[in-house]
């Protein structure tokens, strides 16, 4: 029988056809801790890599690199890269795991990634967003799992992360109606850092802060997903993944980037509500795992 292909999709998913997990057990572990891609589904990624501009990387630690990556969160390792080589540099990848229980955030540790490099002059600024985590079941056991010390997915020490150390002496802007994100920046810098906030890119950094926390460090844009993997076989979640990446141009051309020259066969101006497979089923327990001392 013939696969069935994809509709209203504006880049080529063909490569990713067939290679999603079909069977229960699969369908099971995806969430949990440990869920790695098969030889033929990284095979499958390398292709559709290829196929909408774009080269893969199985595994990568971002500090370790020749350029390294920066941001506050990923400091372990990244999983899945696909990343655009060209100006401006993107990157789609997959952060390793984090037991965050000195957050007061128990939602699940394995996240999502995507990273613009822009030759900007901005401040470093780290948007937390308001919406709750989404977490599935299994997504939820996966930190218990990891605290009662079956895998060991420790990236770093847990009892201080840089991102505490920098949220401990950021200046949060307070006066910003509306925002659906607290905003954290280095100190000196308020007066720019609302200027950029504001205008023609808030409505785009509203939209990727439903799904997304925003950090700008140094030439970078970076957003970081509490929805499990970006980096997946699954067509639908690259269609989200695409859009987001989209928004986050559109924020960097308001704050006075040129991309006009950029060939991204997989840039859109769509707007690609979150897959819905990525919602979760416990909301009811998000507000608490998600509050901010």
């Amino acid at each position: 029988m013939a696969k069935k292909k994809p509709t209203e999709l504006w880049f080529d998913a063909e490569p990713l056809l067939g290679a999603q997990k079909k069977s229960l057990l699969g369908k099971a572990m995806t969430p949990l801790p440990g869920a790695t891609l098969s030889r033929a589904q990284v095979y499958a990624l390398a292709a559709f890599a290829e196929a909408n501009g774009l080269d893969f990387d199985a595994f990568i630690r971002p500090k370790q690199r020749k350029t390294p990556l920066p941001g506050l969160v990923l400091d372990g390792d990244c999983e899945a890269r696909l990343l655009y080589q060209d100006t401006p540099r993107i990157e789609f990848g997959n952060h390793g795991f984090r037991f965050l229980l000195h957050e007061s955030d128990l939602s699940p540790t394995r996240r999502g990634y995507i990273a613009i490099r822009h030759d900007l002059q901005l401040p470093h600024m780290f948007l937390r967003s308001h919406t709750p985590g989404a977490m599935t079941p299994l997504a939820v056991a996966s930190p218990v799992v990891n605290f009662l010390g079956a895998f060991d997915f420790e990236r770093t020490d847990p009892s201080h992360t840089a991102l505490d150390a920098f949220r401990e002496r950021a200046v949060i802007l307070d006066d910003l109606p509306d925002a659906p994100f607290k905003a954290y920046l280095e100190p000196g810098h308020e007066d720019h850092a609302r200027s950029l906030l504001a205008g023609d890119a808030a409505p785009h950094l509203a939209d990727l802060s439903r799904s997304f926390d925003i950090e700008n460090d140094g030439g970078w844009l970076l957003v970081y997903s509490y929805f499990g993997d970006i980096s997946t076989v699954d067509p639908e979640t690259w269609a989200w993944a695409f859009a987001a990446a989209s928004r986050m141009l559109d924020v960097l051309e308001v704050w006075g980037a040129d991309y006009s020259a950029a060939h991204l066969p997989w840039r859109t101006g769509r707007v690609v509500k979150r897959p819905k497979h990525l919602d979760g089923a416990l909301r009811a327990f998000a507000p608490v795992m998600r509050k901010l001392k």
